[in-house]
């Protein structure tokens, strides 16, 4: 969807064409999927919507529960109406000793998601609401090794609003666009399922080097995602779907000092013909005398490849702030796209909430930030 955004942005420049054809551009764009198949939305604080990035870090936190919420605006210096992101997310974990009188010391994860992707000038709407299941196998006695393993089924579902779109054959030369269009047009909403894995590993020992790594596969069952798909003539309608996604995520938690957390991170991600790397590191201060509050600062870049290399789509900026059992985030990715130069600076705002309830540990299962 941002590349489809992005060769719009292109065109409008080069060809100045009015808003009323802008709007059929996008339009056309955003049913060729046979040609350009979707992608999916992705969050900078990917670990702030840990169950959207692998369903094997649900309840893999130190507490037992967390309610999430994430925002992520794009393009606002460029468009009317920014292409925003919203998302919310309740977690929780239970001792399976409590369940079944287990003697280990393992975790049962579940997580409720909701997200909602909004193009505001042609009113086109993607929501998904999905349940995460993980299992959170304890391999030691001190607690410090977990591997986990993850399930997730999700409704998707699209929607457009066809009263924002124009059409050339509606166009009377004296009034304007006052006539009727001939065009065809399916159905303005549908869903679909979808399935997705996971699987994590984690070391989490107190006051020493800890790491993580874990990976996914999303998309299992590639859902059509086109309004004109029709079951019974695939021959005119395509094959549309979904590409699975492969996701693979590491990083590492080193204590400096009594005060100061380093955490080195990355973050694969390939889906068809897509793909991507993020990588960086984030610093964590604990405040002399407040030890339940702590910064965050973290510096990322973003690869995207270019006739066979890697070349850096954006650098990214990030803050946030602990304090106690609430914490917030904050980053700003610079867009330095080779697509074009007319999308260069132009930024992408995010915001994250956590609240994290009953907190017991630092478990690096799924970090924080």
């Amino acid at each position: 969807m941002l590349l489809i955004t992005q060769l719009f942005f292109t065109l409008r420049k080069i060809l100045k064409i009015s808003f009323m054809k802008r709007l059929l551009f996008i339009f056309s764009l955003v049913f060729c999927v046979g040609i350009m198949e979707a992608q999916d939305r992705h969050f900078t604080q990917f670990y702030s919507a840990s169950t959207y990035l692998n369903p094997a870090l649900a309840g893999g936190f130190g507490g037992r529960y967390k309610m999430t919420a994430i925002y992520r605006d794009q393009w606002r210096s460029v468009l009317d109406k920014p292409i925003r992101t919203m998302g919310a997310a309740m977690e929780v974990n239970v001792d399976m000793d409590k369940l079944i009188h287990s003697r280990f010391d393992d975790k049962i994860g579940i997580g409720l998601s909701f997200y909602s992707d909004k193009i505001a000038d042609v009113d086109l709407n993607t929501t998904q609401m999905a349940l995460s299941l993980a299992y959170h196998k304890n391999l030691d006695q001190d607690h410090l090794h977990y591997l986990s393993v993850g399930f997730e089924g999700a409704l998707g579902q699209k929607n457009i609003n066809y009263e924002n779109l124009t059409f050339e054959d509606q166009f009377d030369w004296k009034e304007g666009y006052i006539l009727n269009s001939g065009e065809s047009l399916p159905q303005n909403n549908f869903s679909f399922f979808d399935i997705a894995v996971g699987l994590n590993y984690s070391y989490s020992p107190q006051r020493r080097v800890g790491y993580f790594v874990g990976g996914a596969m999303h998309h299992i069952t590639s859902p059509q995602v086109s309004f004109f798909y029709d079951e019974e003539n695939t021959i005119q309608t395509g094959n549309n779907k979904l590409f699975r996604k492969i996701t693979i995520h590491g990083g590492s938690l080193i204590p400096v000092s009594s005060q100061l957390n380093i955490s080195p991170r990355i973050l694969l991600t390939q889906q068809g013909p897509h793909s991507e790397i993020n990588a960086g590191v984030n610093f964590q201060y604990k405040i002399k005398h407040q030890e339940a509050t702590s910064i965050v600062i973290g510096s990322w870049a973003r690869f995207a490849p270019k006739d066979n290399s890697q070349a850096i789509e954006s650098i990214i900026l990030q803050m946030g702030l602990a304090i106690d059992h609430v914490q917030f985030g904050f980053s700003y990715d610079i867009n330095l796209g080779h697509l074009t130069t007319y999308n260069q600076n132009q930024g992408v705002f995010e915001f994250t909430f956590a609240y994290l309830g009953e907190y017991d540990d630092d478990t690096v299962v799924c970090p924080k930030f």
